[in-house]
């Protein structure tokens, strides 16, 4: 997990201070962009911020496991998070239509919604 970008950045927050916690950055979830504003409080002994743990964190956006187009494969395959790709191929006897929307060629990329852009690929 990623605890987003705290404000005031100082490695101390004081007993009663208050802290402002945003997820702002480029392909981490919630999307779109949070920001939560936490008071250091002091709980079963210990200083903490109150709210829930996933009140202030941050994770990675995921794309999942890619659907299967009939006749096609996926090589070059790069994971499944946010910014990652693999290239789109038709087996034989199958001819390679189309082109993804962002890399404007076979190379399918994880967005930051989530979604693999495909564009119009398909194998025909």
């Amino acid at each position: 997990m990623n605890p987003g970008t705290l404000s005031p950045t100082s490695a101390d927050i004081m007993y009663g201070e208050y802290v402002t916690i945003t997820c702002d950055r480029p392909g981490f979830e919630p999307s779109p962009v949070f920001t939560r504003r936490r008071q250091c409080t002091y709980l079963d002994q210990e200083y903490k911020l109150d709210g829930s743990v996933q009140d202030y964190e941050c994770d990675y956006v995921t794309c999942g496991e890619p659907p299967q187009e009939a006749g096609s494969r996926y090589t070059q395959r790069g994971g499944n998070r946010f910014g990652s790709t693999f290239v789109f191929e038709c087996d034989t006897d199958f001819e390679l239509t189309g082109s993804s929307e962002v890399a404007r060629n076979s190379t399918v990329t994880c967005l930051r919604t989530g979604q693999w852009d495909f564009g119009d690929l398909s194998c025909t």
